[in-house]
């Protein structure tokens, strides 16, 4: 629920908001997929239905795509979807573009990651703890460093490129377990 909430660009009932055509990502769960071939070129397709806490939308895989991500159209399975989305009498459709596992969306999708110490954190101990963590989960994602005084202020730094990180769950589950939440 938490990554849905972090990565979608809203929750399904939201997307009468959104216009015709908008690029967006959004995240369900796989409630229905219907697996079809193309007229044109036979070629293998699917049409899915997602839905969130607060609505549902159909998803059309066309076989590029679909050829691509497979794989991680699975009934049941909890996916996030970038596309374009199309409405038809009054009913959004999205036009699948890429398709993320719940794994994989924070990595893809993340651009840079801060850590924020909170002063009764901010220990020269955590401090190296955080910095065999993000040794552990090397990648190509930025970290800044944000040290928070009790006044309510911040000193804000960039790690050396050589900690920068692959955000994943396992990450965000060290780093939390350290610092809390």
């Amino acid at each position: 629920k938490r990554d849905l909430q972090k990565y979608s660009m809203g929750n399904l009932n939201e997307l009468a908001k959104l216009r015709d055509k908008e690029e967006v990502l959004l995240g369900g769960l796989i409630s229905a997929i219907r697996l079809t071939v193309t007229k044109k070129n036979n070629e293998r397709m699917a049409i899915a239905t997602i839905e969130d806490m607060h609505g549902k939308i159909d998803v059309m895989v066309w076989p590029k795509v679909y050829a691509e991500y497979a794989s991680l159209i699975k009934q049941d399975a909890i996916v996030f979807i970038k596309g374009r989305l199309e409405w038809e009498e009054d009913l959004p459709k999205l036009i699948s573009q890429e398709i993320y596992s719940v794994q994989s969306v924070a990595g893809r999708m993340t651009r840079s990651v801060v850590i924020e110490f909170k002063p009764e954190a901010a220990s020269e101990d955590n401090l190296h703890k955080v910095q065999s963590v993000l040794a552990q989960n090397s990648g190509p994602t930025p970290v800044y460093i944000s040290f928070l005084d009790a006044q309510g202020g911040r000193n804000d730094m960039i790690i050396d490129r050589s900690l920068y990180v692959s955000p994943n769950q396992e990450f965000v589950e060290s780093v939390e377990k350290l610092l809390g939440e």
